[in-house]
């Protein structure tokens, strides 16, 4: 499952039987809309990781991939002249996106896919290909399960928040509300999905023309939206694991908080992912430069976050060792600040009207993204396990 994913390698170099002029390299150059192709029956593509790595799943985009199937095995191993086959199948013909196919771990330099042509002809033609090592149980890298049948079963305040979905309708009780596509609870019972699919019919929620499935923080007793100001301390604590990006525009937001739009302060520090470049934003740049927290974040990677200001200044913990919480209760987390330069905070500013929000604020739309409106596998999404807000000495605006 996505959320135990441990790691991506990288591919240093990429070969072919053949091409056509479409290059081998085309498949990982991060972009769909360019590819390898050969024709025939028994054309293969191998790609070198470098050094023998541990590998268990193997994604792969197809051209056309939506409306024809490809037939196609992979083999593995440390000698290209001698690699074994450790999957044979066919696409789904459901979508243009990285389909994963899993198989037992194997130690191997060398993976290949070998293509027997497709169902509408003899080409084999791929857009883009990952290698993974996923994680099993036991690696450590993945939470206990849990019991949770529906979100609100994992909310320590289910008035607290309400939902804005990708249609653009808004929910304010939350407590016992049913699994839906847009927010429902994972495999594991441990932690609450937000999805944001990339449709025709998408609503888009005021002031945005992009999609979520997010929550916003109301008052403890859910009877009104909350605005805090800068004064005193608020922080915002979130573990969770980016898990998918759209196709075309890969953006996504996934924590905010939010201030005064009409004083210029709107979203004064987010989270964003862009590709594998995950960074702090503030105000698309109005308010300050973007402050890298990594360059490699990997989809699935589960990881903590705290957003605290005190005072007007905005300080940022970033984790993935699964110890931020009990660093952060025990007044031991100053090693997981990101530094900006020689002071400890990030951004010095008060304002009013302020808000948190946690969950999935996608970046993308159906004009983004085009032909891939619509393909199933075309989303963006959050898994959150955790989360905690606090408040001291807020005062309210009417």
């Amino acid at each position: 499952m996505n959320h135990k994913v441990h790691m991506q390698y990288d591919i240093v170099a990429v070969t072919a039987s053949a091409h056509d002029g479409n290059l081998p390299e085309n498949t990982i150059d991060g972009n769909l809309s360019t590819r390898w192709s050969a024709n025939g029956s028994g054309q293969y593509i191998t790609f070198d990781l470098g050094s023998a790595k541990t590998v268990n799943q193997v994604k792969a985009a197809w051209y056309n991939g939506d409306s024809r199937t490809s037939g196609f095995s992979i083999s593995l191993g440390s000698d290209p002249a001698s690699l074994t086959e450790v999957y044979s199948g066919t696409s789904s013909g459901q979508t243009n996106a990285l389909e994963s196919y899993s198989f037992t771990a194997t130690t191997a330099r060398y993976i290949r896919i070998t293509g027997f042509g497709n169902s509408s002809n003899t080409w084999n033609s791929i857009t883009e290909v990952a290698i993974f090592h996923a994680g099993e149980e036991g690696d450590g890298n993945e939470e206990a399960p849990g019991t949770a049948q529906i979100p609100s079963d994992l909310m320590s305040n289910c008035n607290q928040w309400k939902i804005t979905y990708p249609d653009g309708s808004e929910d304010k009780t939350l407590c016992g509300e049913a699994n839906n596509e847009y927010w429902f609870v994972n495999e594991d019972k441990n932690a609450m999905v937000f999805r944001a699919p990339i449709r025709s019919n998408n609503g888009t929620t005021p002031n945005s023309s992009y999609v979520r499935s997010e929550l916003r923080e109301r008052k403890e007793d859910g009877s009104a939206d909350i605005y805090w100001t800068t004064t005193g301390t608020h922080v915002v604590y979130v573990k969770q694991a980016i898990t998918q990006l759209p196709i075309v525009k890969d953006h996504l937001v996934a924590t905010q908080i939010h201030g005064d739009k009409s004083a210029g302060i709107d979203d004064a520090m987010v989270m964003r992912l862009e590709g594998n470049h995950l960074f702090a934003s503030f105000n698309g740049g109005k308010l300050r430069s973007d402050l890298t927290i990594k360059t490699n974040y990997n989809l699935g990677t589960v990881h903590e976050v705290i957003f605290e200001v005190i005072n007007g200044k905005h300080y940022l913990y970033y984790s993935e060792d699964g110890k931020l919480a009990e660093a952060y209760a025990n007044g031991s987390a100053a090693a997981y600040l990101i530094k900006d330069g020689g002071n400890d905070y990030v951004m010095d500013l008060n304002y009013d009207q302020s808000y948190f929000k946690i969950g999935n604020y996608t970046q993308s739309n159906s004009e983004k993204e085009g032909s891939y409106t619509g393909d199933p596998n075309n989303y963006g999404e959050v898994v959150v396990y955790d989360y905690f807000v606090s408040h001291q000495h807020h005062h309210h605006h009417h």
